[in-house]
C-alpha cells in the first residue's frame, strides 16, 4: 500500500485495523485458540500503534491533555488486569481496553512529560520493562513445572501462595536471565554478525524441526517407558466417542450448538425389537458412559438410548 497508494495509506490502515477487530471479536466466540495465536487476527492491536505513530490522531500537547490522556490509559490498561478471568472472552472486545490503554500511554508521552510518565520513568518500573521479555519467556515454565511437579510450593494450583511463589521465581529467573543471556547477545561481547545469526539459526530450525519429525514418526519412542506404564496408557488413551455413540445417541449440545437434537438416531437408538426385554436408558454424559458396558454385560436385553436435552431447551 505506501509503494503503491501511498495517498490512500492512512484510509488502508485505518480499514485494516478496523477489519481484523471485528474478525477477531467474531471469531473469538466460535474459536478462541484461533483468536488468540492465528496472528491477522491480532493486527489490530499492532496498528493501533501504526496509528499512533503515523499521527493519524490528533496530537495531545497541553498538559492537562497528557495528564487526563495518561491516567486514562493505565486505567484501561490496570482495570482489566483485575477484573479478567479465566471465563473472560479474549481477545476480541476485551482486549480492546488494554490496547487502546497502551496506545494512550504513547500517545501522551510523545508530547511531553505527565505524572504517569513521571511513574513509569521509576527505575524499577523501568528495570522492569527492561527484563520483561525474558520475564515473559520464563515464567510460563515456571508455572507449568509448578502445576506438574510442585518445584517451588507444596500447595494448591492457582492459590495465592503458588502464585507468590511463581512471580517471586520468575522475578529472579528473568533477571538473571537478562543480565548473563539476553544483554550479552543484544549488546554486548557475545553479540553476533547478522551473517553468523542467520546461520546458526537456520541450522537449530533444520535441527529441531529433524528431530520433531523423527519423534513424531516413531510416536514419542514409547520404548522409553516402563511396559507397566504403557498398558495404564493404552487403558486410560482411548477414543470414548464411538462407545458413547456420541451424536448419534448421545447428543453433546457443546459440539451440535443446540442444534435441538438433528443429530439423533431414532433407527439406531431406539431400535424396536419385540422378543427380548426391552429397557430404556435416559441420561446424559453418564447415561452413554453406562451404555456401553450394559450391553455386554446383559448381551439378551434390548437396551434402547435417548439423551436428555439440554438446559436452554428442556
Amino acid at each position: 500500500m505506501r509503494r503503491w497508494f501511498p495517498n490512500r495509506l492512512k484510509t488502508a490502515i485505518w480499514g485494516i485495523t478496523v477489519l481484523t477487530f471485528t474478525l477477531a471479536c467474531v471469531c473469538v466466540q466460535r474459536d478462541p485458540a484461533a483468536a488468540f495465536f492465528f496472528a491477522p487476527l491480532r493486527a489490530w492491536e499492532l496498528l493501533i500503534g501504526t496509528i499512533i505513530s503515523q499521527h493519524y490522531v490528533p496530537a495531545i500537547n497541553s498538559n492537562g491533555q497528557r495528564n487526563f490522556t495518561a491516567m486514562i490509559g493505565l486505567l484501561l490498561i490496570m482495570v482489566p488486569s483485575v477484573l479478567y478471568t479465566a471465563k473472560t472472552p479474549f481477545p476480541g472486545l476485551a482486549a480492546l481496553p488494554p490496547s487502546v490503554g497502551a496506545a494512550l500511554l504513547i500517545a501522551a508521552g510523545e508530547g511531553g512529560h505527565s505524572l504517569v510518565g513521571r511513574l513509569l520513568a521509576w527505575r524499577p518500573v523501568v528495570f522492569i520493562g527492561l527484563m520483561s521479555y525474558s520475564l515473559y519467556l520464563w515464567h510460563w515454565p515456571i508455572l507449568v513445572f509448578q502445576e506438574s511437579s510442585y518445584i517451588l510450593i507444596s500447595a494448591p494450583p492457582g492459590s495465592k501462595p503458588v502464585k507468590v511463589a511463581v512471580f517471586v521465581a520468575s522475578l529472579i529467573v528473568a533477571t538473571l536471565s537478562w543480565l548473563f543471556v539476553e544483554t550479552p547477545f543484544r549488546t554486548g561481547r557475545f553479540r553476533p554478525s547478522r551473517r553468523a545469526l542467520f546461520l546458526v539459526t537456520g541450522i537449530a530450525v533444520t535441527l529441531i524441526a529433524g528431530v520433531g519429525s523423527f519423534t513424531v514418526a516413531y510416536e514419542g519412542f514409547p520404548a522409553r517407558f516402563p511396559s507397566e506404564a504403557l498398558d495404564i496408557d493404552r487403558y486410560t488413551n482411548y477414543d470414548f466417542t464411538s462407545a458413547f455413540r456420541e451424536n448419534v445417541c448421545f447428543i453433546d449440545p457443546k459440539t451440535t450448538l443446540g442444534s435441538a437434537f438433528t443429530n439423533f438416531d431414532k433407527s439406531t437408538c431406539l431400535a424396536e425389537d419385540p422378543t427380548p426385554k426391552h429397557y430404556l436408558l435416559i441420561g446424559d454424559s453418564h447415561a452413554a458412559h453406562l451404555y456401553p458396558g450394559l450391553v455386554t454385560v446383559f448381551p439378551e436385553l434390548n437396551i434402547s438410548q435417548a439423551p436428555l436435552p439440554p438446559a436452554s431447551l428442556s
